[in-house]
């Protein structure tokens, strides 16, 4: 190569740096904004953002986009990417309508504890890749059908207990004795003599004093909470309270902070003309141990249902406040909390449909299935693919 040709080659090389340097200032003008690291963004100014292109809901007051708000997508559980394992050797006779997964023996693996009708199953965990083949099942009977199982320590004595809700009958405790199989010769004791139509059972600590009480979800009755008194026999033959006086037909209850002041709160669905509602804890302010007394239900929004099977609650969608998901009919759908701590939804609430399956939701959950920070829906269908 000459050098006249070097000479060539490098005023050709200035000149294409030069467009590029006008066409970046060119560029600058029109895009860039204050200048910052790397800019200030400033998403009210139409010259940073394409709106025909963009998928975000952008908040031009809080100046950041909210970009958890994604289409829902039905996975579903297919042949070809799972594996079927039975629980049971055994068939059920009938109907099981409830599931729960807790370590009742105490060795580090979850069991299995489900109804077959007016039975309560356990399934111990035999530690292998086909987890309860062959395993023993403790089976006791009731005279009602058993809706709706919930596990904790009642006593305090390290091991887990559990609570069923029966359904035209009275809610039973059954307290674990220790052993490797807990409840093979145990006792079902009576919660309270309440005799109701009880389809959703919780256990959890409602008025602070560090022991799991019991809130029931009552079709066609006022809703009802049995405070553990800390003494033997402990929630055996105590007297329970109205959450209030509302009589809807309750499917399914759910208990979380739904205001964000610590105190935990309760949400129902319900079936029939009546809305979802929700009880806010008055931090027992009456001095009565009782955090519901003269409590009115608020309604989620004024959405009514034919039929709402169940509800979840969860942060859907990561701004610190808890949401609300339902399933019933053919329409999943989510409530988002308003975060006004005095009336976090109300009937203004507007709901979000997650999906139309048309089939009949039974049951849903709110889990973090992919480990990508966020909570995602699992929906229970009758007579359909999960």
């Amino acid at each position: 190569m000459s050098f006249n040709q070097k000479i060539l080659n490098s005023s050709a090389l200035k000149s294409v740096v030069l467009q590029l340097i006008v066409a970046l200032c060119t560029f600058s003008s029109l895009q860039a904004a204050t200048p910052g690291l790397p800019f200030t963004e400033d998403f009210a100014n139409s010259n940073l953002k394409n709106e025909s292109l963009s998928t975000a809901l952008w908040s031009n007051k809080l100046q950041k986009a909210f970009l958890g708000q994604r289409n829902a997508k039905s996975l579903g559980l297919r042949s070809g990417t799972t594996t079927t394992l039975n629980i049971s050797s055994t068939p059920i006779s009938s109907t099981s309508r409830r599931i729960h997964s807790a370590d009742v023996n105490g060795d580090g693996y979850p069991d299995a504890i489900a109804n077959d009708f007016s039975r309560l199953n356990i399934h111990f965990n035999n530690r292998t890749a086909d987890p309860f083949l062959s395993q023993i099942i403790s089976q006791t009977g009731f005279t009602s059908n058993i809706y709706d199982i919930a596990t904790g320590d009642i006593d305090h004595d390290g091991d887990i207990d559990i609570v069923v809700a029966t359904f035209g009958g009275t809610n039973r405790l059954y307290l674990n004795d220790g052993s490797s199989q807990p409840f093979q010769n145990a006792t079902a004791l009576i919660i309270s003599t309440d005799s109701a139509s009880t389809r959703g059972i919780v256990l959890v600590d409602m008025n602070g004093d560090g022991w799991l009480d019991v809130v029931a979800g009552n079709e066609s009755s006022a809703n009802r909470l049995y405070l553990n008194t800390g003494v033997a026999p402990f929630l055996t033959g105590i007297v329970g309270t109205n959450i209030s006086s509302d009589a809807d037909r309750t499917y399914d209850i759910k208990v979380a902070d739904l205001n964000n002041d610590g105190f935990p709160d309760v949400a129902v669905s319900n079936s029939g003309t009546a809305t979802e509602k929700y009880y806010l804890n008055d931090k027992n302010i009456d001095t009565d141990n009782n955090p519901f007394t003269s409590v009115l239900g608020l309604s989620i929004s004024s959405d009514i249902g034919a039929f709402v099977d169940a509800l979840d609650l969860g942060d859907v969608n990561n701004d610190g406040w808890v949401d609300v998901v339902t399933t019933g009919g053919s329409t999943n759908k989510v409530y988002l909390n308003s975060q006004n701590p005095l009336t976090p939804f109300d009937a203004a609430t507007v709901s979000n449909t997650i999906s139309n399956e048309n089939e009949f939701g039974r049951e849903i959950k709110l889990r973090d299935l992919d480990d990508d920070g966020d909570l995602d829906a699992i929906v229970a269908y009758q007579r359909a693919r999960d």
